[in-house]
């Protein structure tokens, strides 16, 4: 075998080895941020019940489940959602940052409406409309947001910005609107301790 031959063989051995490492660790790093999501997301009562304390005090409106998210240590969240199968579920998200200065939380809440823009790019949204709403004593803006999809079927979505207890906390109802109870809604913004 030529010299040329074997440096060539050692270069492609060099190679394979190299790329099952790096495959490796690929491997074992995506099988850790599974792991790490989904001990992110919790269901267990007494988890959520957890999380929920660190954001605010609610009642958990009748028909829905809750969900726990717990982010870096930094972030927490809680996902109420209709229960059943159906895909037209109505959600209420109460999303929970560390304090933040009021620009922050102004940078915090442009970002959050580009984010949902993206998310519901199919939704031909209306002018939004707001009103005012008390939470936990403070008298916040809630804004409505009303658009039609390309199948020509309505949504909704509310959101608003209060403090919790460990910080902002950002609240947004969505959903389509048949089947939409303002009601129900108004029940749990008025729970919200």
């Amino acid at each position: 075998m030529s010299r040329n031959t074997k440096v060539i063989l050692a270069v492609i051995s060099g190679l394979i080895v190299v790329g099952g490492c790096i495959s490796l660790a690929a491997i074992l790093f995506f099988q850790n941020s599974a792991r790490s999501l989904s001990r992110t997301v919790v269901s267990d009562p007494t988890a959520v019940a957890a999380v929920s304390a660190e954001i605010a005090t609610f009642a958990v409106p009748a028909g829905y489940e809750e969900t726990g998210m717990n982010l870096l240590g930094l972030y927490r969240g809680v996902i109420l959602s209709q229960s059943g199968a159906d895909q037209n579920r109505h959600m209420i998200l109460l999303f929970g940052v560390p304090n933040i200065s009021e620009q922050e939380q102004a940078q915090f809440e442009n970002l959050l409406k580009q984010r949902m823009d993206q998310a519901s790019s199919d939704i031909q949204w209306e002018a939004p409309t707001t009103r005012p709403v008390q939470i936990r004593s403070q008298q916040v803006e809630m804004v409505t947001r009303k658009g039609t999809n390309q199948n020509g079927e309505a949504y909704q979505m509310e959101s608003v910005v209060f403090q919790g207890v460990n910080g902002s906390v950002i609240l947004l109802i969505a959903g389509p609107q048949q089947g939409w109870d303002q009601e129900i809604f108004d029940k749990f913004i008025h729970s919200i301790r």
